[in-house]
């Protein structure tokens, strides 16, 4: 988990593919691990594994082709348990099989949980002293259920000693009696997000103290069962707590932090100068670099790029135009504002390719693809 904000720069390419020749692959990775991040302070969101077998951005997958690629990798969790319970069974693991929210990998928590219980582990520990400026916090969660899920945020400070927050759409009795304040978070809906998934968001203000640790907590309420029964033999039995172990299955796709409840804004796509330099077209397959950049010389801020091309002859049988998302094919990811597209097919009475680039901010939000900077390239 990525507490800590990267710090890079660009890097001018010397090495076109086409003068790497044979070696152009090498080229390409090259230009995805060029550049690893630098951490130091501020924004950051998680990327939990740099390699996968799908790719997703918020929560639609893009891609189910495997891939490994370190620069997109943020700082790796550090799970350990820290309630012991020998009813109560949760596997936490790194997991590269399942849907994703964005890159390729989640954290999962199965198992068993009674109800009345719960579940806690640490997954990240840190050093982030708090400024002035609120904090806040998204997280992503997706479960076939309500997502008894949350997330505890212990702070320290010099004056007032250790303090806890638990994020959490369901508060528990015995959970309230370990943390000093229960918060429910407020939930974010965004039209482009995919189904399954509910964002969590909430923004604190700590001014002074420390960050230490991010634990997830798992939990189930306690559940009541009425009794039917005329010859109970008493009206207190009316009610009971039921605490019996049931399946528990949760995954947490993402955490962002940043130091500004307003996102970085993005800029409009006529903003851009983009080219593109054809290597080789048999016709039936195209390979070329294309290259973006500010028109008015000024340097990009952005995290990473996502490439995507769209054939832009394709037209739907429906009356209504299919949405672009699902018109447009992924291709790869760039750290720098250079992308080499190898022997891409030309699909049979196609004569225009739409590469489009979409920026991805420091704070993990994505410019729409409506939105983005685009190139048509004639085939």
């Amino acid at each position: 988990m990525d507490l800590l904000k990267c710090a890079t720069q660009d890097l001018d390419l010397p090495i076109t593919a086409g003068a790497a020749s044979d070696k152009k692959h090498s080229v390409y990775a090259g230009i995805d691990v060029f550049e690893r991040p630098v951490f130091c302070a501020a924004n950051r969101r998680s990327e939990w594994q740099g390699r996968g077998y799908h790719i997703a951005v918020e929560g639609r997958q893009v891609s189910d082709a495997p891939w490994n690629n370190i620069s997109c990798q943020g700082l790796q969790p550090h799970l350990e348990n820290t309630t012991v319970s020998a009813s109560d069974k949760i596997e936490v693991l790194v997991d590269l099989n399942e849907a994703s929210y964005n890159g390729g990998g989640n954290l999962t928590f199965n198992g068993e949980l009674q109800n009345g219980a719960f579940f806690e582990t640490r997954i990240f520990q840190a050093e982030l002293v708090l400024g002035d400026s609120p904090v806040n916090f998204t997280y992503s969660v997706k479960s076939e259920e309500n997502p008894l899920f949350g997330l505890s945020l212990k702070f320290f400070s010099e004056e007032y000693g250790k303090e806890s927050f638990l994020l959490a759409t369901l508060t528990m009795t015995n959970i309230l009696s370990k943390l000093t304040e229960v918060i429910t978070p407020n939930q974010v809906r965004k039209p482009e997000m995919a189904r399954g998934w509910v964002l969590m968001d909430y923004t604190i203000r700590k001014s002074g103290w420390t960050l230490t640790e991010i634990n997830a907590v798992c939990y189930k309420p306690t559940a009541k069962t009425s009794k039917q029964d005329p010859d109970s033999e008493s009206s207190d039995q009316d009610n009971t707590s039921a605490s019996v172990a049931g399946k528990y299955h949760v995954v947490l796709g993402h955490i962002t932090i940043k130091n500004s409840v307003k996102s970085l804004g993005f800029l409009p796509a006529t903003s851009w100068l983009l080219k593109s330099e054809t290597l080789q077209n048999t016709g039936s397959k195209l390979s070329l670099n294309i290259t973006w950049k500010l028109k008015d010389g000024e340097e990009p801020s952005f995290l990473r790029y996502h490439v995507y091309v769209e054939n832009a002859a394709t037209k739907t049988d429906g009356k209504q135009e299919s949405k672009l998302e699902d018109r447009v094919k992924y291709l790869g990811v760039a750290h720098v504002h250079a992308f080499y597209v190898s022997e891409i097919d030309i699909p049979p009475g196609v004569t225009i390719l739409k590469f489009i680039i979409q920026a991805c901010a420091a704070d993990g939000a994505f410019q729409k693809l409506n939105d983005s900077p685009y190139i048509e390239v004639n085939v």
